[in-house]
This record gives structure tokens, sequence and C-alpha cells, in this order.
């Protein structure tokens, strides 16, 4: 087991890419990560123990009611969102404030990767008292393919609310976080 990154940061995203930015103080978004990716990066199936954002700028505002699935897909791109009846919850937080640097997220309970599924990852917060941006930046990847898709209700609003919202403001990117797993790595 051990931690791998997926990219190289070589940009960064500070709009809605990144899932800990918002404009309104709500994002409901999806990111997908290729399962050549993950073996690219030395990952075997087995578990996924956690995953990790870097921060560049962190801003003063925390995310309420965060949470963050993940399940998989037969897609190899975002350019609609996925289903996520079948994934699993591996993160939440009433009030996650992020710091600059390394985010780790540790999941709540292992996610068992088959090492052949693309992985979908699903981060979703709102706050219903509050419309402040939430001026934050994590490092990124361009992607050659559409990666990430979001939405956002430009209102303040609750997590319980953006997180089912699948097409208000909708916008897809081939821009992704740079995200680190903890996982099972192969020998080489």
């Amino acid at each position: 087991t051990g931690d791998q990154q997926i990219g190289t940061g070589a940009t960064t995203s500070a709009t809605y890419s990144n899932p800990f930015y918002s404009a309104w103080s709500n994002i409901h978004t999806q990111h997908i990560v290729r399962a050549s990716e993950l073996l690219a990066a030395g990952f075997g199936p087995g578990d996924i123990n956690s995953v990790s954002l870097n921060v560049t700028s962190a801003g003063t505002l925390p995310m309420i009611d965060l949470s963050v699935k993940i399940g998989t897909t037969a897609d190899a791109s975002m350019e609609t969102f996925k289903n996520n009846a079948s994934f699993q919850t591996i993160f939440t937080s009433s009030s996650f404030l992020p710091v600059v640097g390394a985010n780790v997220l540790n999941f709540n309970s292992p996610f068992n990767w088959d090492g052949t599924s693309n992985i979908v990852l699903e981060f979703c917060h709102g706050n219903s008292a509050s419309t402040s941006t939430m001026s934050r930046t994590v490092t990124a990847d361009n992607t050659s393919y559409v990666s990430s898709i979001k939405t956002h209700v430009s209102a303040a609003t609750a997590a319980a609310t953006i997180c089912p919202n699948i097409t208000t403001n909708l916008l897809t990117y081939s821009v992704r976080p740079t995200f680190t797993f903890n996982g099972q790595l192969v020998c080489s």
C-alpha cells in the first residue's frame, strides 16, 4: 500500500473544475480517472484508502455538508453525470475548511477497486445561508478528454438540494484536479 499521484499538477484550477471552489457556496462535481491512468501510476486491484487534493490557495470559507463518493463507470469521459446510486460514500464533513498543501480525505471505509474499471469521484457541498465565493485553487492537469463535470445553483443552496442536481449551470472540463490516492501498489 502506498501513495501515488495521478497527473503532474502542471497547472492549477481556481474555477469549477476544482470541487473545492464555488462562486455561490455550492457545487456538485464528478471527475473520472481512467483505469489506464491508475495502472500507469502503479496501482493494482485492491483497496483505495484515501484521496488527497493539493491546495495552493485555501480561502477562508468552509465547505458545508461536504460529501465525497466513489464509484465506477464503463464510460471513458464525463460528458454527462454518472448515475451515483451504486456509489460508495467515502468521506463526509459538516464543515470542511481546506488548508494549503495536501488535504487528505481518509475514506470511512476502503473502496475496493477491481483493477479494470474507470473510477468516478463525486464531490458535493452546499450552504443554505451563504452566496459567498469560495476562492481556492488546487493543482490540476489538462486531460485529452472531458474529465470533469459540474452543476451549481446561483443562490444560497443546501447540499441536500445541490447534490442530486445534474442540470443547473451544467459545464464540462478537460481539466481535473491532481488526485493522490493511497491504495494497493504493484511491485515493479
